[in-house]
């Protein structure tokens, strides 16, 4: 019964075998990639299969494009803000187009414009009214973020009276301008809208506070137009006593 007993139960062994059971093994994250989140470009793999195999390619790798697809010498890794036009890159001329051609989030900076004073945010300065009555300026708004300020001195005697009109016009239909003229006495006077917008200032008797530096700004609230200018013009009438 002894060597019976035995022989069946190396029999039950060796039939446990033969089913391929085998050890379990913990699942970890270095195993199958589990757990671990990665930006992969297709056709690598995350982890091998099987017992207990080695897993393949686990590095991340970038998904910024080397490629100049456009051919225009500049790939998107390289600041290309759009790989499917040539004449977009940085470094490009934003002309009048719409488009921001020089990827640096603005468009149409580069639309001729002369009223641009060299350096940003100075002011062109004008002839003073005194010297130049009557005078018009071209300018232009190449979109909504650009803003065009003028500045003129002015002579105000108390033995004068005079009447400053400033006027901006031929402003894009489908657009609205902002016209802001800052006097050095304060009364700050806005106006805006569309077609032809303006202001009036009237002098006052023995007041001479309005002498000094005035600055005329203009500005887009929407709808600026590069491919058309405005027209600002300035009328001083001066009247002695």
């Amino acid at each position: 019964m002894m060597g019976t007993l035995h022989l069946n139960v190396v029999a039950l062994l060796l039939g446990l075998t033969g089913c391929g059971f085998s050890a379990a093994t913990d699942v970890t994250g270095s195993d199958t990639g589990a757990g671990t989140l990665s930006s992969t470009t297709a056709g690598s793999s995350s982890g091998g299969s099987g017992g207990g195999g080695t897993s393949g390619t686990t590095g991340s790798s970038s998904t910024t494009s080397f490629v100049d697809v456009d051919g225009d010498g500049v790939s998107p890794d390289d600041g290309d803000c759009d790989d499917r036009d040539a004449d977009v890159f940085p470094g490009q001329i934003d002309t009048c187009d719409g488009v921001d051609s020089d990827c640096d989030g603005e468009i149409d900076e580069d639309a001729e414009d002369w009223t641009e004073p060299a350096e940003p945010g100075a002011a062109v300065e004008l002839d003073p009214p005194t010297v130049d009555p009557e005078q018009l300026v071209e300018g232009l708004l190449y979109s909504d973020l650009d803003v065009d300020v003028y500045a003129f001195e002015l002579e105000d005697h108390w033995s004068s009276l005079y009447t400053l009109d400033i006027t901006l016009d031929n402003i894009p239909t489908d657009a609205t301008y902002r016209l802001t003229v800052e006097p050095p006495g304060g009364n700050t006077a806005v106006e805006y809208g569309t077609g032809r917008i303006g202001v009036t200032f009237d002098d006052e008797v023995w007041d001479d506070t309005d002498a000094g530096w005035w600055t005329v700004t203009v500005d887009s609230l929407g709808g600026a137009d590069c491919s058309q200018s405005y027209w600002l013009e300035i009328v001083f009438d001066d009247d002695w006593f």
